[in-house]
C-alpha cells in the first residue's frame, strides 16, 4: 500500500500559482499508485470538479479542501482544510464565501472567529500561532502541525517550532510537500506564473519564486526519505484520508422553494399550470397526444425531482411577461411540452416531432438546462428581481473560468522575461497575421 497522500495540492486553477492541470494532477497520482489525493485550491475549490471527474474514471479517490487565507493575532496565515463530511464542505463554502465578500475580486481572508463554529473539518497549520489558534477551538482530534519539506534550509527552524507547540498541545504532525505541479517540468512554468502575479521579472525574482523544484507530486519513496526521521507523520496523511468520506457525489441540488398555493404540492401546482397552460396554448382542448407526452415529462419530472426548477423558471419568465421584457427560453429546452405549456418555450415539440430525452432523460440523470434569452436592456431588471425574491445568500452569478488566450500569454511572459515593450509589440503582431495565416488555411 503507498505510504502517504498527498494532502496540500494546488491545480493552475489556483491562479498564476498552480502550473498543471486538476486532471494531470491526479492521472500522475493514479500512475504513482497513490490510493486518493487532495485538491486544495487556493481561496476555493475551483479545480475539484476536473479532479473529481478524472479520478472516477481511473477509480482514484479525492480528498475535498481548500487553502484558506486566516487572520490569526493581527496576520494572514494559510491553514489547509480538509471536508471529513457533506457538512464540512457546506461549512468550507461557507467560510469561503465569507472571505471573498469582504475582499477585493481574486482575494480572500477569513477572521480566526469565523473558523470556530466549523465542524466536520480537517485543519492542517503550518505556524505555531495558527496551531494555537485552532487546537483552542477544535481540540487535537481534527488540528495537524503541516509540517512541509523542500529541502530548504530556512524550513528546519520553522518546523521545529511548530513540532515544540505541538508536542505542547499534544497535536500530532503530518508530513507532505506543498504540490504545485505534477513533474518537474513543469517548474520553470510555475517561475513564470509566480513573477506575473508578483508583477517581477525573472531576473529579479528573488524569494518571489520557489527556492527549488521540490513541489511537484511525488513517489512515496522519496517522501518516506524526506521523512525518514518521522514516517509515523506520514501514515497519518493516510488516516485522515480515509476519514474524509465526503464526495461531490454526495451532492443533490436543493432547487428554491415556491410559494405554493394552500393544498398544493410542489408537483401538483407544477401539473395543475402545465395543463392550464395546455388549455391556452391548444384553445381550450388538449390533444390526446399532447397530454400523453406532458403526462410522460411530467412523470420523468416527478421521478427525478426537479420540478422546483421548471417552477422557478416559470416564475422568471411570468415576471418577464409581467413587466413588459421580452424574454424567450431556446435550446434543448424547446424539446419539452411542459415548457412550451408553461409559456418557457414558443416551439410545440410535439407537432414538430421533437425528442424531449434530448432535453431531460432518467438515463442521464443530468439536471435540466433551460436557456433563457432576455431583452439585452433590461436584463439587469430580471436580475434584481432573482436577487430580491430568493436573497442574496442564495441567489449567485455563474463563476467563469477565464484563460489565457495566446496574444495575452505571450505579452505577459515576455514581460517576466524581461523583453522591451517594442519587441513585445512586434512579437504579437507577428502572432496575429500567424493566426489569422493558419485559420484561412484550415
Amino acid at each position: 500500500m503507498s505510504a502517504y497522500v498527498p494532502l496540500w495540492v494546488k491545480s493552475n486553477h489556483s491562479f498564476l500559482e498552480g502550473a498543471s492541470f486538476p486532471e494531470e494532477l491526479v492521472e500522475r497520482a493514479h500512475a504513482l499508485g497513490l490510493p486518493a489525493i487532495a485538491m486544495t485550491d487556493r481561496d476555493g475549490v475551483y479545480g475539484l470538479v476536473r479532479a473529481q471527474m478524472r479520478a472516477k474514471e481511473l477509480g482514484i479517490r479525492i480528498v475535498t479542501g481548500a487553502q484558506l487565507m486566516v487572520e490569526v493575532e493581527g496576520h494572514a496565515q494559510h491553514i489547509v482544510a480538509l471536508a471529513k463530511t457533506r457538512r464540512g464542505y457546506a461549512d468550507l463554502c461557507r467560510v469561503l464565501s465569507l472571505g471573498h465578500a469582504r475582499c477585493e475580486k481574486g482575494t480572500s481572508l477569513i477572521h480566526g472567529e469565523e473558523l470556530a463554529p466549523v465542524r466536520d473539518l480537517f485543519f492542517l497549520a503550518a505556524s505555531p500561532e495558527a496551531l494555537r489558534t485552532l487546537h483552542a477551538s477544535h481540540g487535537p482530534s481534527s488540528v495537524f502541525a503541516l509540517c512541509a519539506r523542500h529541502l530548504s534550509d530556512h524550513e528546519k527552524p520553522k518546523e521545529k517550532s511548530l513540532r515544540s507547540v505541538a508536542k505542547e498541545l499534544a497535536v500530532q504532525t503530518i508530513g507532505v510537500n506543498e504540490v504545485l505541479y505534477h513533474d518537474k517540468l513543469r517548474r520553470p512554468l510555475q517561475d513564470i506564473l509566480a513573477c506575473i502575479r508578483g508583477g517581477k521579472t525573472l531576473s529579479e525574482a528573488g524569494h518571489t519564486i520557489c527556492a527549488n523544484a521540490e513541489h511537484d507530486l511525488k513517489p512515496a519513496r522519496e517522501l518516506e526519505r524526506l521523512f525518514a526521521d518521522d514516517p509515523a507523520c506520514l501514515r497519518r496523511t493516510l488516516e485522515i484520508a480515509e476519514q474524509c468520506t465526503f464526495s461531490l457525489d454526495d451532492l443533490r441540488y436543493r432547487y428554491p422553494e415556491e410559494n405554493l398555493p394552500s393544498g398544493h404540492s410542489e408537483q401538483g401546482w407544477l401539473r395543475d399550470l402545465t395543463f392550464r397552460g395546455a388549455r391556452t396554448r391548444y384553445q381550450g382542448k388538449v390533444p390526446s397526444d399532447v397530454r400523453t407526452q406532458i403526462e410522460r415529462e411530467l412523470q420523468i419530472i416527478r421521478k427525478l425531482d426537479y420540478g422546483g426548477y421548471f417552477l422557478t423558471m416559470y416564475e422568471i419568465v411570468q415576471y418577464c411577461r409581467e413587466q413588459e421584457i421580452l424574454c424567450q427560453g431556446r435550446g434543448s429546452a424547446a424539446n419539452s411540452a411542459v415548457c412550451f405549456c408553461l409559456g418557457i418555450t414558443a416551439i410545440d415539440p410535439v407537432r414538430m416531432d421533437l425528442l424531449f430525452e434530448r432535453f431531460l432523460s432518467v438515463e442521464r440523470a443530468e439536471p435540466p438546462d433551460i436557456d433563457l434569452d432576455i431583452e439585452h436592456d433590461r436584463r439587469e431588471e430580471v436580475i434584481q428581481h432573482v436577487y430580491e425574491k430568493y436573497g442574496r445568500r442564495h441567489a449567485a452569478m455563474v463563476a467563469n473560468i477565464i484563460r489565457y488566450r495566446i496574444r495575452s500569454a505571450v505579452r505577459d511572459v515576455g514581460k517576466v522575461l524581461g523583453l522591451s515593450r517594442t519587441d513585445l509589440e512586434t512579437a504579437t503582431r507577428l502572432l496575429r497575421h500567424c493566426l489569422l495565416y493558419t485559420s484561412d488555411a484550415a
